[in-house]
């Protein structure tokens, strides 16, 4: 299955014309367009030279046709596929097919509409137009991939526009001359559907009425519903990114109405795991956005400390409405900075800890949370598919936080260090169930 990745946290970083590969970057990557995105009309193309005389070698008129769904096309560059007016696909039944089509050419054109019929079977089976969506690709600036992901100084990287928005809700787009538009195009193959060949036709208005034609083999095996997949899709959510691109507060209930229909896609897409973060910026701000925690700490003036698991407990729960809910990965005890905010009573302000991983001060700052997240994991039934979660962390750190989840003979093992860790030991397969370690 192939899904365009949203840009409201980290943009995947290939080049425009080059093979999408596959992508396990922070941090909510939605799938499809939902809604009526604000998205800020592109910037006009600087076409260099060698770009522009390929334009004029380019026939005036229009062109339209199908291509594969494996490639990011450049917004400013003819593109060099064969011209192919038929789709032939095959598919199992319950199964989610794509692929897409380029409109371009060297006229302006004010108004781009795409359109499907149902498909038809020769013995009357129909696969209705309602299974088949048509979105426009947009595309975002992003800067060359160049050395790696992390910090860097902007200046230093140059920028492109790359393919990345699919806007299903978008009923028509202009084509600006000597510009490339991409069309994604999806068939939902019904449970229900009966094994046979079915066809349908495309409509594309650009200038004129263009036709193409879809042939879809449909296979007799099924597919079964995503909840039902044993694959473990974990794509991190970003709330953040969300409400700031849809200008509305975080944790607003206009928030959570954005964030249903974004999720509730995720799952459709086999989504399993719920992103939770229990503790501020668990990647070091490494997102435009920040990414606050879920769990409120607090130091209570007589030194004791107290977790208020409110906004978590919602959270969960509401990601768990929307079909997510195989495992919560909780980041992280090992964030990218050690800097752990907490409210301090006897002082009245925001506090951080920075004790390093492994000294006594930090393993008594986590060993009480860890009791205490424990018996409230336990209270909401949540214990068992909970992970503590590490992304790309130096094994030393890793090492001494799974010993840390070892250490307390009292009560910890039993409630938390077993729980957490145990499966350590069991083997890298068995380990996921509880301790999730995210590699790139």
């Amino acid at each position: 299955m192939q899904y365009s990745a949203v840009g409201a946290g980290w943009v995947a970083k290939k080049k425009p014309g080059s093979a999408i590969r596959s992508i396990k970057y922070p941090l909510f990557i939605a799938l499809i367009a939902v809604g009526s995105l604000p998205i800020r009309q592109e910037k006009p193309l600087m076409l260099t030279v060698n770009k522009q005389a390929a334009w004029d070698a380019w026939l005036a008129h229009t062109e339209v046709s199908f291509t594969t769904s494996s490639v990011r096309f450049n917004k400013d560059t003819p593109p060099q596929i064969e011209h192919r007016t038929e789709w032939k696909a095959v598919a199992w039944k319950g199964e989610k097919i794509h692929t897409q089509l380029l409109i371009w050419g060297r006229e302006n054109i004010k108004s781009i509409k795409v359109t499907t019929t149902a498909l038809k079977e020769a013995h009357g089976h129909v696969i209705g137009s309602g299974s088949i969506t048509a979105g426009f690709v947009q595309y975002v600036i992003t800067d060359e991939f160049k050395g790696g992901c992390g910090y860097r100084t902007s200046r230093n990287f140059d920028s492109s526009l790359v393919a990345d928005i699919i806007n299903t809700k978008l009923p028509a787009i202009q084509l600006a001359a000597n510009t490339v538009q991409p069309v994604w195009l999806s068939i939902q193959v019904p449970q229900s559907t009966a094994p046979g060949i079915y066809s349908g036709d495309v409509f594309v208005e650009a200038g004129k009425k263009y036709t193409l034609h879809i042939s879809l083999s449909v296979a007799d095996k099924s597919l079964p519903p995503t909840d039902q997949w044993t694959y473990q899709l974990d794509l991190w959510q970003h709330p953040a990114a969300i409400a700031r691109i849809h200008h509305v507060p975080l944790w607003s209930a206009a928030h959570f109405t954005w964030m249903k229909q974004y999720y509730t896609m995720l799952a459709g897409a086999g989504q399993k795991n719920i992103t939770a973060s229990i503790v501020d910026e668990p990647w070091g701000h490494q997102t435009h956005d920040d990414y606050p925690g879920l769990v409120r700490w607090i130091r209570n003036k007589n030194g004791n400390w107290r977790y208020d698991y409110t906004l978590f407990d919602k959270y969960v729960s509401f990601v768990m409405s929307c079909g997510i809910k195989g495992r919560i990965n909780c980041y992280s005890m090992v964030p990218w900075k050690i800097a752990f905010s907490y409210y301090d009573e006897a002082s009245g302000r925001d506090t951080v800890f920075t004790q390093a991983i492994g000294t006594p001060a930090y393993n008594a700052f986590w060993s009480v949370m860890l009791k205490d997240f424990t018996k409230h994991l336990k209270a909401r039934k949540w214990f068992s598919i909970t992970a503590i979660a590490m992304d790309e962390r130096p094994m030393a750190a890793m090492q001494s936080v799974i010993a840390l989840l070892k250490i307390d003979r009292q009560g910890l093992e039993d409630r938390t260090g077993r729980q957490f860790s145990s499966r350590y030991r069991a083997g890298r397969g068995r380990l996921l169930h509880r301790l999730a370690r995210t590699v790139s």
